[in-house]
């Protein structure tokens, strides 16, 4: 049995442990998209409303990096993204 002491400072402990695992700001992926779409648009690079978005590939630790693939609704061109997210800010944007 934990004298209340002990349980304070295990339970301190957990709560340390979790603190330290969780990151400061975590975003949804679906948020991240969104982000990374309107900075796509506000550079004039390409505009959702004229292709179909949609996600390849996200992988990174304190900075994700999202592929994302535009495809033209009807005639145009195709293009692809790598947007870098990093403390709930879109960093860079290339073109691929």
């Amino acid at each position: 049995m934990l004298n209340r002491k002990t349980s304070t400072l295990v339970l301190g402990a957990v709560f340390a442990a979790t603190a330290i695992s969780l990151p400061a700001h975590a975003k949804s992926t679906s948020e991240m998209i969104s982000m990374c779409v309107a900075e796509i648009e506000s550079q004039n690079l390409a505009t959702a409303q004229n292709y179909a978005v949609k996600m390849k590939r996200i992988n990174g630790a304190s900075v994700k990096k999202l592929t994302l693939n535009y495809k033209a609704n009807g005639s145009g061109e195709d293009h692809s993204f790598i947007c870098k997210v990093r403390r709930d800010k879109v960093t860079e944007i290339t073109s691929i």
